[in-house]
């Protein structure tokens, strides 16, 4: 799936929604290719690698921080995750996604559903 972010400097990303698809939102810029194939091969690994090498980059990019949440959720980290969803929805301002069905998603929306998600889970 295609997301653009709001913004006038936004490009366009590939994304899974993980309030609807329980999958993380991808970016599709070609230095994030790997984290996105990592991702999608559950190889958790180098998914963590890519993003967090990515965030040394670009630190406030909240969408590295989502699909870092959900490698940390999925490896079994949730106090790690749980920050990084925190750390999106205070983020000061929201970044919208839409979808090619012209359906939108906000980066706070999807933090505060992963955030709801794994407070559920013991």
């Amino acid at each position: 799936m295609q997301f653009r972010h709001g913004g006038e400097h936004e490009k366009d990303h590939r994304a899974f929604r993980p309030c609807r698809c329980r999958r993380p939102v991808i970016s599709a810029r070609a230095d994030d290719d790997v984290a996105y194939r990592a991702i999608l091969n559950k190889d958790w690994a180098t998914a963590e690698r890519q993003l967090l090498a990515g965030l040394d980059k670009s630190p406030d990019n909240v969408f590295r921080m989502l699909n870092l949440a959900w490698v940390y959720a999925q490896t079994g980290r949730k106090a790690e995750a749980v920050q990084l969803y925190r750390q999106v929805i205070d983020a000061d301002r929201d970044q919208l996604a839409a979808l090619p069905s012209r359906e939108g998603a906000s980066a706070k929306a999807l933090a505060m559903a992963g955030l709801t998600r794994l407070e559920a889970t013991p």
